[in-house]
C-alpha cells in the first residue's frame, strides 16, 4: 500500500511538472542556462562545479524530447518528484498516518518554492533528492538499531544502510557543498541513537570510506582544467589553493552573511516565505501538526 500511495504522489507532482516545466533557456535563471550548457558539454560549472549535477544533467540530455535545455530541465522535474516520494516514506518512517504523509508530500511538492524550482534547470530540486534520501537511509539505519543485538555488535544491514548514507551525503554534494552543514545534525542522531558505532569498525570504517569516495567526485575539477577547459572564474582548480578556494571556499561572504542586529528582519523574511509558499491555511495546518506533535 506504501508504495503505492508514494508512487502516485510521485506520478503526480511529476505530471504537474512536465505540464508546467520551461520548454528551453529561460531569463528566469541565468544559472540554469549555463548549468544546462555545461552538463551537454561537460564544463565546469561556477564554484562549487557540481560533479554530480553535471553529470546526471548530461545522462539527461540523451533524451528524445525537446531540446537539450529541455532535457535538462526534466532532471530537476524527477528530481523533486523522487523527493517528494521520499519524503512521504520519511514521513511513514516516522509513523505518520498514510494520508497525512501523502498530504504533507504533495504540499510540499506543490509549495511555490518547489515548484518553482522543478521546472527549471537548477541544483535545488535534484539536491532535495539526495537530501531526502540521505535522512530516509540515517532513519532506516536508526531502525534497525532498535534490536540490542544489532545496536551492540553491528550487522551486515547496519553496515549497508549506514554506508549508503555515507555516501549519498557525500555524493549530494555534488549538487550543493552545503549539505555539509548536515553532518552535526547527523552526528548528533547517530550519538543518541547508538554511540557503540563509534566502536564497530566494521561499520564505521566502510561508512568512512563511501564518504571519502562520494567526494572524489570534486577531482572532476582539476582533471577537466588539465585537459584544457576552461573555469568560468579567475580561480584555477587544478592548484591547490584553487581546488579549495572552488570548493568548500567558494562562498566566504555567505559565511556570516548577516550581522545578529539583523536577525529579527531575518525572522520576519522566512515567515512571509512560509505564507507566500504555503499560504495561511497551510500555516495553520503546520501549527496544528506541530502541537500534535509535542502531546505525543
Amino acid at each position: 500500500m506504501d508504495a503505492a500511495i508514494a508512487g502516485a504522489v510521485g506520478l503526480l507532482v511529476f505530471a504537474v511538472y512536465n505540464a508546467t516545466l520551461t520548454p528551453s533557456l529561460s531569463y528566469v535563471s541565468p544559472d540554469g542556462n549555463e548549468l544546462a550548457t555545461t552538463s551537454y558539454t561537460l564544463g565546469l560549472a561556477h564554484p562549487t562545479g557540481y560533479p554530480l549535477y553535471t553529470w546526471l544533467g548530461k545522462a539527461f540530455t540523451f533524451l528524445p524530447v525537446g531540446d537539450v535545455a529541455h532535457r535538462v530541465n526534466l532532471l530537476s522535474a524527477v528530481g523533486a518528484s523522487g523527493a517528494c516520494v521520499l519524503l512521504y516514506a520519511i514521513c511513514r518512517e516516522l509513523a505518520l498516518p498514510r494520508a497525512v504523509a501523502a498530504f504533507g508530500a504533495l504540499f510540499f511538492g506543490f509549495s511555490t518554492t518547489t515548484w518553482s524550482q522543478a521546472t527549471i534547470s537548477e541544483v535545488y530540486a535534484p539536491n532535495l533528492f539526495f537530501v531526502a534520501l540521505a535522512l530516509y537511509l540515517m532513519l532506516l539505519w536508526g531502525r534497525r538499531q532498535r534490536n540490542p543485538e544489532v545496536a551492540l555488535h553491528g550487522d551486515l544491514g547496519s553496515t549497508i544502510l549506514f554506508g549508503a548514507w555515507a555516501f549519498t551525503l557525500a555524493a549530494s554534494t555534488g549538487t550543493h557543498m552545503s549539505n555539509l552543514g548536515f553532518l552535526p545534525g547527523y552526528g548528533v542522531y547517530i550519538l543518541m541513537v547508538n554511540w557503540r558505532v563509534l566502536k564497530q569498525p566494521l561499520v564505521l570504517v566502510p561508512g568512512l570510506a563511501l564518504f571519502a569516495l562520494g567526494l572524489m567526485q570534486f577531482l572532476w575539477l582539476p582533471i577537466r582544467t588539465v585537459m584544457g577547459e576552461p573555469a568560468p572564474d579567475p580561480i584555477n582548480p587544478a592548484t591547490f589553493e584553487g581546488f579549495l578556494n572552488y570548493t568548500i571556499n567558494a562562498f566566504p561572504q555567505f559565511k556570516w552573511a548577516f550581522p545578529m542586529e539583523l536577525l529579527p528582519d531575518r525572522f520576519i523574511l522566512y515567515a512571509t516565505l512560509v505564507r507566500w509558499n504555503f499560504g495561511l491555511p497551510g500555516i495553520v495546518v503546520g501549527i496544528a501538526g506541530a502541537a500534535g506533535l509535542a502531546l505525543r
